[in-house]
């Protein structure tokens, strides 16, 4: 139904000048199909925004729920600002999130292995890509 709207407002504008005289008589005919076309445009934008923020979410290990309250969960309390204690990497948690079937009991770890960790990262090399 939306294809068909795109179509039809698509063509109303091509065609206008062969088939109306005014904008006026072009908007008085393909009024609902542009008003449902940026209502569809809302939507797929909302949309897209989603999918980019829930695809950060599984590439980094992290929930929804960590990210909006961070400093209230008990677990992320005591560890470094910004720390992702569940990230394995980007292949291992996208493999965890859609491949695997049981359940893995998590431990948080040390304040002192994830401030080592954060030590060794770098822009090149980290626990998510290496460019080396």
């Amino acid at each position: 139904a939306t294809a068909h709207a795109a179509w039809i407002s698509a063509t109303g504008i091509v065609g206008a000048g062969a088939y109306h005289r005014t904008w006026g008589e072009v908007w008085n005919e393909n009024y609902a199909s542009v008003l449902a076309l940026g209502y569809f445009y809302v939507f797929l934008i909302f949309a897209g925004f989603l999918l980019v923020f829930h695809t950060y979410l599984v590439a980094s290990g992290q929930t929804t729920w960590e990210v909006s309250r961070e400093r209230s969960i008990s677990y992320l309390r005591n560890l470094p600002r910004g720390s992702h204690p569940f990230d394995e990497g980007v292949q291992v948690n996208i493999r965890r999130v859609f491949c695997d079937a049981g359940v893995r009991r998590w431990r948080v770890p040390s304040r002192e292995v994830l401030e080592e960790r954060e030590r060794r990262q770098t822009f090149w090399n980290n626990d998510r890509y290496s460019c080396f």
